[in-house]
């Protein structure tokens, strides 16, 4: 087994690896090798990067390391002011949008008041994200496939990996023998899904040996 770890891309979502550069990174004991999953930008993980190595400190350090050209779309070079900007032109916009709870007269009932008081709320943006890293174990052992990692709902583990790992090793899915070991999720929420194990699975095939991929806290 080796260990792996990510490089998220700039943009939550449609950035696409063009080139990268892992010269410095071959300086690194222990590091083998680092793979662009070359998913579709549509894909929840387009632009991800994995980076391999016989330890995990030794991945982290490649990792930290890796020149990574990306292609990012305009539409989503967006920072949180951006958000909130919208968001305020969206409430001042009169024309658009629906009401579900109206009662009374607001604009009536501002002109028979004497005083008036206007405070404006926000809070920051909040990730949906674990408190502990995504991590998962996958690997071929002689005929089967398996994968330990702690899901929210490891039947979708099952339903969703399967046409993966026949897609990626070019079998028929009623071909493929999956066995996932559940562990504790530490959490789901609605995140704990199986994007470590997708990347994981990913560098078992290309790579002919188990993987086991842990996210650093700041990839979260």
């Amino acid at each position: 087994m080796i260990y792996a770890t990510v490089v998220p891309p700039p943009t939550r979502k449609g950035s696409i690896i063009k080139s990268f550069d892992d010269t410095e990174c071959k300086k690194i004991k222990g590091y083998i090798k680092s793979i662009n999953p070359e998913l579709d930008k549509n894909d929840p993980l387009s632009g991800w990067m994995i980076v391999t190595a016989e330890t995990f400190p030794a991945a982290m350090r490649a990792a930290n390391i890796i020149k990574i050209k990306w292609d990012i779309p305009e539409e989503n070079k967006l920072n949180t002011s951006d958000i909130f900007d919208e968001a305020k032109n969206i409430m001042q916009d009169k024309n658009n949008g629906a009401v579900s709870y109206h009662e009374g007269n607001i604009d009536e009932g501002m002109k028979s008041i004497d005083k008036t008081y206007e405070s404006f709320y926000s809070t920051s943006f909040v990730a949906h994200a674990l408190l502990e890293p995504f991590n998962a174990v996958v690997g071929k052992i002689k005929d089967t496939w398996h994968v330990i990692s702690g899901q929210q709902a490891n039947s979708f583990t099952g339903w969703g990996l399967t046409p993966q790992i026949a897609f990626l090793t070019n079998v028929k899915q009623e071909e493929v023998k999956l066995n996932v070991h559940q562990r504790y999720a530490g959490g789901g929420y609605g995140g704990r899904d199986d994007v470590a194990a997708r990347l994981a699975l990913i560098a078992s095939v290309k790579l002919d040996r188990p993987i086991k991929l842990i996210y650093t806290r700041e990839a979260m």
